[in-house]
């Protein structure tokens, strides 16, 4: 894999749905591979790297990055906020060799990595492709395997389907639901809705979300691997399993699951939490990171 050297955002040219006032300051683009990865960067000390899920960018971690004592790196995975790439079929592969490469271009080493939903696969297998660089895992409502192969598998086929993902590419649905009921604690207000929605005005994007959706389904032979080979291998890794007890992953064994093979976890359940705990509980999401990264 070919990595060019970080370089600086060109500012002026952010979109008119960029929440500048939200998100830090320092911003920076790095070329993985073919993707143009955007990333927001606040504070000093041992990096965390945040990955976001769908249908979200790392908007999503801005309560965080303002508020953990750390040097917090939030990265728009390839094709979604302000990152670029092209569309493959492999999306899930493809992010795991996109992140593997950012943690190398910026030559991270001692990080926390953490990761959100659908992003969950893709972190651990960089994680155990880049093992020395990586202390600790943060894994929110994620898995590690096939969908089909699990209590989710209804909803897997279902979101999966080439009919859905037609229709979110057309209508953006699965962003427009988000925006309007993806939180269990409060609604999402003008000017949020604006930021989250503002990335899937794109056609383009659109599309990667649905490419995500749709390799639920097309790469179940690389999610089926993931279970016994990268997670495995991060068996001795320490992870934190947040988990919100209104989600469902949450309440079919997600945490419980993972936890089987990495054996040195910790699993906490987020007593207000549906899948996005970075907007349900923010505070508490925020605490608990800064706890794990003083023991860890």
């Amino acid at each position: 894999m070919q990595i060019a050297l970080p370089r600086s955002a060109a500012l002026a040219d952010e979109p008119d749905w960029f929440p500048h006032e939200a998100l830090p300051r320092m911003r920076r683009f790095v070329d993985v591979d073919g993707a143009c990865l955007h990333v927001l960067e606040h504070g000093e000390g041992r990096p965390v790297v945040l990955v976001h899920g769908s249908p979200m960018w790392s908007y999503t971690w801005r309560h965080t990055l303002r508020s953990l004592d750390a040097r917090c790196l939030a990265v728009d995975l390839p094709g979604f906020g302000r990152s670029t790439a092209p569309l493959v079929d492999r999306p899930f592969e493809r992010n795991a060799e996109a992140l593997a490469g950012l943690l190398r271009a910026l030559d991270l080493r001692d990080v926390c990595l953490v990761a959100h939903a659908t992003a969950g696969p893709s972190a651990i297998a960089a994680a155990a492709a880049e093992r020395p660089r990586v202390r600790s895992l943060v894994l929110v409502n994620t898995f590690a395997w096939d969908l089909f192969d699990s209590p989710l598998a209804p909803i897997a086929r279902v979101v999966s389907s080439a009919p859905f993902c037609a229709i979110n590419r057309l209508t953006n649905l699965l962003p427009r639901i988000t925006s309007i009921g993806g939180r269990r604690v409060g609604r999402f207000d003008a000017e949020e809705k604006r930021a989250l929605l503002g990335p899937f005005r794109s056609a383009r994007t659109r599309a990667h979300l649905s490419a995500v959706l749709g390799g639920i389904r097309r790469e179940r032979d690389w999610l089926a691997a993931l279970e016994t080979g990268a997670l495995e291998s991060l068996s001795r890794t320490p992870a934190l399993l947040l988990f919100g007890a209104h989600d469902n992953g949450g309440k079919a064994g997600h945490a419980e699951r993972l936890a089987r093979t990495l054996t040195l976890s910790e699993s906490v359940r987020l007593a207000r939490s549906g899948h996005f705990p970075t907007e349900d509980e923010p505070e508490e999401v925020t605490a608990r990171l800064a706890r794990w990264l003083d023991v860890r």
